[in-house]
């Protein structure tokens, strides 16, 4: 038993000192360990991936509305990404784990700002990508954790449905929501609101920031007469939209696209008829020759002047 004895003395501290670098962080809803990151500066952020914002629209939630996540009684690995969201185009550099199963986000924040009782502005960043592709998980830890953690600010990134599961449009509230993609931006906000002080972040802080059609998101959460309702608290205080745009796509227009792809599908008939002979298809089939065979998938892409975000019929009207 001698010899094992300077192995037992060696072994203990590593452990310990091990412990720090995953830190957990407890929210209503369930707990999530994340990792220490230190930048070639030296500075120390954290990371928390992988946090569900919404319960997964998968099966009769597919093309619904975004629900709050169901609680969870295990620490969730937030120490790598979840998958992106389901989607046909890949570029170098992203995961190409895709999944319907992504309404996801990712924090990035530091052991000073989780000890200051969430005093840090929040900054909540929506990727663009033509409402087409992309993801949370495009830019490296360094530059996150320089950029934000470092300078007091904790950084939010998420997951949103695109495309096919996104966009769709059938004319129907009652059958598929419109906007959907704006719904979850949406669901997102609510989230970090409800827990971003968990994190070190001020919930009456926060920026919404998006890029391209991210941006676009960001312009219509802001002019939406339901998001930020005079009298309400807003969901967040600023917006930043980079290289965005006001346009919109025709409802109708939309309704048409939406038509030819699910007849490439094979399904016809009533909104509701469309969605009963969608649902059971396979995410893959999405992603397969038979929509990338025509162009009308990548029509799908846009915010309509349409459903509960967007009550309106102009942008004039949405401006007044």
């Amino acid at each position: 038993s001698m010899v094992f004895t300077p192995l037992i003395i060696l072994i203990i501290p590593l452990v310990a000192s091990s412990l720090a670098n995953f830190p957990i962080v407890r929210t209503s809803y369930g707990s999530v360990r994340g990792y220490e990151y230190r930048t070639k500066s030296g500075f120390v952020g954290e990371i928390f991936k992988k946090i569900p914002y919404a319960s997964p629209p998968i099966g009769f939630r597919r093309w619904q509305k975004p629900e709050p996540p169901e609680p969870w009684n295990y620490t969730i690995d937030g120490t790598f990404f979840g998958p992106i969201c389901a989607q046909k185009y890949f570029f170098s550099g992203y995961s190409s784990d895709s999944s319907e199963d992504c309404l996801l986000l990712n924090v990035y924040t530091s052991k000073e700002c989780r000890e200051s009782k969430g005093s840090c502005p929040v900054l909540h960043y929506v990727y663009g990508g033509a409402h087409l592709f992309g993801g949370g998980q495009m830019f490296p830890d360094e530059s996150l954790v320089m950029k934000y953690a470092s300078r007091g600010i904790v950084l939010v990134t998420i997951g949103y449905r695109v495309g096919f599961f996104g966009v769709l449009a059938l004319g129907d509230e009652n059958v598929v929501p419109a906007n959907l993609e704006m719904h979850d931006v949406l669901e997102s906000l609510r989230f970090v609101r409800k827990e971003i002080h968990n994190f070190g972040g001020n919930k009456d802080k926060i920026s919404l920031m998006g890029h391209s059609s991210g941006a676009e998101l960001v312009f219509m959460l802001t002019f939406s007469p339901v998001v930020n309702k005079p009298g309400e608290t807003p969901l967040f205080e600023r917006a930043i939209p980079m290289s965005g745009s006001l346009i919109f796509e025709e409802e109708a227009e939309m309704v048409k696209r939406s038509h030819r792809v699910a007849t490439k599908l094979g399904c016809t008939g009533s909104a509701r008829e469309i969605v009963e002979c969608l649902r059971p298809l396979s995410t893959e089939l999405e992603l397969t020759h038979k929509i990338e065979s025509s162009s009308s998938a990548s029509d799908l892409n846009g915010v309509i002047l349409a459903g509960e975000l967007m009550p309106v019929r102009s942008v004039r009207e949405l401006m007044e």
